[in-house]
């Protein structure tokens, strides 16, 4: 298992970043918890000067694929680990962009993975890209329309501000919507005219944005499997599915075992206008339930990331 997992990690790796990134995160791989030192002793085997590992350990990292830890031992030491699971979502992503395509239309896409595709980046830089790339396609979108379809990403948390290393800092997260003032939308538009390949310096280049993987996971598992319901059972299961789902994510981020009575998706079934369907609810939770496991009053579920 382990041999087949390093295969795919270095395949996918080398397509999309090079041979370099791909040896340096299989080094993470085989040992977790590495501290600058020890790779720079890994990477000697790997003929990687200090500046190459380092110009990999920043893409990784700019890529959400490596994460970093204070040193249990000595917090002044910084250790990083390999995240396996975003390696995966680099396969999935088109499937994200064709369900984010049916929901919401073209321009969220391009949006999404012109940010996917720079791993963090301002809100400018990224409308900028997303408006060069329709141009290049020869379709038109305003900075202020690709604006809005940025500030609904946010609001959908398919886009989230990223995080400052230190969690000292966490109160230092705005939590506000994304803005931007008329004399940057002006230059970005400016930047277009000229056909200019990088924008100049924003006042808001600071202030980084990432594609939220995670949500987009949680919603292509819901996706298919409210699919395999439909085809299954019928449609209203596959509704009572969807709307179970939603509670599950909406208490999953407290990482701990979910107990949902029934009552709680009749509430949700109620509160999103599902009025006709909420009084199959309950029958329905038994049928799905059924399918995999026994149960009593109430739905036990241990939830793990897509």
């Amino acid at each position: 298992m382990i041999y087949t997992k390093k295969v795919l990690y270095r395949i996918i790796l080398k397509e999309v970043f090079g041979a370099q990134v791909a040896e340096v995160a299989l080094c993470l791989f085989n040992n977790p918890y590495s501290h600058f030192k020890n790779l720079i002793e890994n990477a000697s085997t790997l003929k990687l000067s200090s500046k190459e590992l380092s110009q990999c350990l920043a893409t990784l990292y700019q890529h959400q694929l490596l994460i970093i830890v204070k040193s249990e031992r000595n917090p002044e030491i910084l250790e990083f680990l390999l995240d396996e699971e975003k390696i995966l979502h680099i396969v999935l992503f088109p499937k994200f962009l064709r369900l984010l395509d049916r929901k919401s239309g073209k321009v969220h896409g391009v949006v999404l993975q012109e940010l996917f595709t720079r791993g963090r980046d301002s809100m400018s830089s990224a409308i900028f890209h997303a408006i060069s790339y329709l141009k290049v396609g020869e379709s038109h979108a305003s900075v202020q329309e690709v604006l809005d379809c940025f500030t609904e990403l946010v609001v959908e948390k398919y886009i989230i501000p990223v995080e400052p290393f230190d969690s000292s800092e966490q109160g230092a997260i705005s939590l506000s919507l994304p803005s931007l003032s008329p004399e940057t939308q002006q230059k970005i538009a400016q930047a277009l005219e000229e056909e200019a390949t990088e924008l100049p310096e924003l006042p808001d280049r600071k202030k980084l944005w990432t594609v939220n993987l995670k949500k987009l996971g949680q919603d292509l598992r819901n996706d298919l499997v409210k699919d395999a319901a439909q085809s299954s059972i019928d449609s209203n299961a596959a509704e009572v599915l969807g709307l179970f789902l939603n509670l599950v994510d909406a208490l999953a981020e407290k990482g701990k075992f979910l107990n949902l009575k029934n009552d709680e998706v009749v509430s949700q079934a109620q509160r999103r206008h599902c009025v006709t369907k909420s009084k199959f609810v309950d029958g329905y939770l038994q049928i799905l339930v059924s399918l995999h496991a026994p149960s009593r009053s109430n739905i036990h579920v241990l939830y793990s990331n897509f």
